[in-house]
């Protein structure tokens, strides 16, 4: 049954969490799903990230001078993970909450993961997952246009090492933008609070899930050459965030 301590949010991208930040990522990312130059997309996603993290600097500053925020509680939420390949697009999952303070773990044989985060570090995972989804199913399609009938293109083996190797690199291209912008002195004073709400955090994810976790292996030949196609979609833009303008 549900638990009373926890607060769910049906929706993390609702009128509860709307933010004028919020809504320039999502208009960043909706650019970055519909340009037919990767780079662009690559650049635009980077963009969007650097926003939530320098957001999230923000909100640590006003906690850290006694102001209070509305999302001081850790809430949890169910994103779908839709077949086929639904545990290597958990994977990506994974790494986009990490990159945002957040905790995602998938809901086997359920097609859902729940994630734990403070409700706009929620919305902030919500939309960029939705969009790295769209740009990697692009990708993938692109490829395939590409291929022959019977290509190892369209394989599953292929199909689902795209995926997990797309995640690795996301996860690296996210942890890197997240600490370019924590190592600008003006975020050194917002460090603590920052590190505070993670731990909070942390704890709820371990209190509602710790003694359910199990490394879950993801089933399927591995395909190598599929992987490194994941990583390059994950990669091919090599202009800074600061480029672009939203």
């Amino acid at each position: 049954g549900a638990d009373p301590s926890v607060v769910e949010v049906a929706s993390p991208c609702g009128p509860a969490t709307a933010d004028p930040v919020l809504e320039r990522i999502r208009k960043l990312l909706a650019k970055a799903e519909s340009t037919v130059f990767e780079a662009e997309a690559e650049a635009l996603t980077a963009k969007a990230q650097q926003l939530m993290a320098r957001h999230a600097v923000d909100r640590a500053r006003l906690l850290d001078h006694g102001r209070p925020l509305a999302d001081d509680r850790p809430s949890m939420v169910r994103l779908p993970l839709e077949a086929p390949y639904a545990s290597a697009k958990g994977v990506l999952l994974a790494a986009v909450a990490q990159a945002n303070r957040c905790r995602s773990v998938e809901l086997g044989g359920l097609g859902l993961a729940a994630v734990v985060g403070h409700a706009e570090d929620l919305a902030a995972v919500d939309v960029l997952f939705t969009s790295l989804l769209v740009q990697a199913g692009n990708a993938l399609a692109a490829a395939a246009r590409d291929a022959g009938a019977g290509d190892r293109v369209r394989s599953s083996a292929f199909r689902q090492s795209f995926h997990l190797g797309f995640a690795a690199r996301i996860r690296e291209r996210l942890t890197a933008v997240e600490a370019a912008v924590l190592a600008d002195p003006s975020s050194s004073g917002s460090l603590p609070v920052l590190r505070s709400r993670a731990g909070v955090v942390d704890d709820e994810f371990e209190r509602l899930f710790g003694g359910r976790l199990r490394d879950r292996s993801i089933g399927g030949r591995y395909d190598a050459w599929g992987a490194a196609q994941g990583r390059s979609a994950a990669d091919r833009a090599r202009l800074r965030a600061g480029e672009l303008s939203a």
